[in-house]
């Protein structure tokens, strides 16, 4: 278990790796973990390429060049990091929480989230051999568009890989849906005007909230990032392209208020439960704007509530 920290961070994202250098700033001993192997979240996992026009002072930066600017910021207070790892439960005790993951237990003090909206994955989807996902009808890549042959195909991502996939399969399946968590894809423009948005329906900004069917896929819900509602696709198919699912049952599992697909907070960025706070696209209340600069703030006032938290609850 090691040394009890002032404070988690669960999610190792921009949001996170911000949270994570403000609390080295504040002096507080922090500790990250990141279900993903390596620090930076989607930016790093699905859009390393891409640039990132929503930081204040940058005018175009690649995402794995923000990654790696944050990733200095951060590690500069010399911060305990555990990558690869899957948060399982979190447990509140008389002195503070204990986080249970895949790998072990983790012990602090207040707890910060900063999952993003696609940060729980259910496990089935690594712990089960890729073929038998397939016959469930959820794809984490194609081997052939005509896999989706005669089915009603949702593919998530906008990279070159998923329009590519898109395109193929609309040749053969029934319909194919395209969501993607921007309106700006990875991929040649021609190609994308000529093809892809004449033969696909394509929704943004939006992002796979859940996948339903008990044996099979049967719907899928997506999120709009932000409008915060929901919609469900009568679907057969779920191609992830890289991408994630999102399951807040965990969650709500320990104890913390979800309002709107999303975790409730008050304005100093805590949520329902005393000593665990909360910033990024994972929160919810009114006027929310998902984008890394306002998640960059939410996490450093949560990060100063967190502080005023902990000199108050002192022992």
């Amino acid at each position: 278990m090691g040394e009890k920290s002032d404070i988690i961070i669960i999610g190792g994202g921009p949001v996170g790796l911000y949270a994570l250098y403000y609390a080295g700033l504040r002096q507080l001993s922090a500790k990250v973990i990141e279900a993903l192997p390596e620090l930076g979240g989607q930016l790093w996992a699905l859009y390393p390429d891409n640039d990132v026009h929503d930081v204040a002072g940058v005018q175009r930066l690649r995402a794995r060049d923000l990654v790696e600017n944050l990733k200095q910021q951060a590690l500069q207070y010399e911060p305990a990091v555990c990558a690869g790892e899957r948060v399982l439960a979190l447990l509140k005790t008389a002195d503070g929480f204990e986080v249970s993951t895949d790998k072990g237990q983790h012990s602090a003090r207040a707890v910060m989230l900063a999952t993003g909206p696609g940060a729980f994955i259910p496990g089935s989807i690594y712990d089960k051999p890729a073929a038998e996902q397939k016959e469930r009808g959820l794809f984490i890549e194609l081997e052939h568009a005509t896999e989706l042959a005669g089915r009603r195909a949702l593919i998530c991502g906008g990279k070159q890989e998923a329009i590519g996939w898109a395109i193929d399969a609309a040749t053969v399946a029934e319909a194919v849906t395209v969501i993607n968590w921007t309106d700006v894809f990875a991929a040649d423009d021609a190609r994308v005007d000529k093809e892809f948005v004449r033969q696909v329906d394509v929704m943004t900004p939006y992002e796979l909230l859940q996948v339903h069917g008990k044996h099979r896929v049967e719907a899928a819900t997506i999120l709009n990032s932000k409008t915060r509602e929901t919609t469900r696709l009568k679907v057969d198919a779920v191609v992830m392209a890289r991408g994630q699912l999102t399951n807040l049952e965990p969650i709500k599992a320990w104890g913390i208020e979800l309002r709107d697909n999303g975790v409730a907070v008050e304005r100093n960025m805590q949520t329902s439960v005393a000593g665990i706070f909360a910033a990024g696209d994972i929160v919810v209340y009114p006027g929310k704007l998902n984008t890394i600069a306002a998640g960059a703030g939410e996490a450093a006032i949560a990060i100063n509530s967190a502080n005023t938290y902990l000199r108050g609850n002192q022992t």
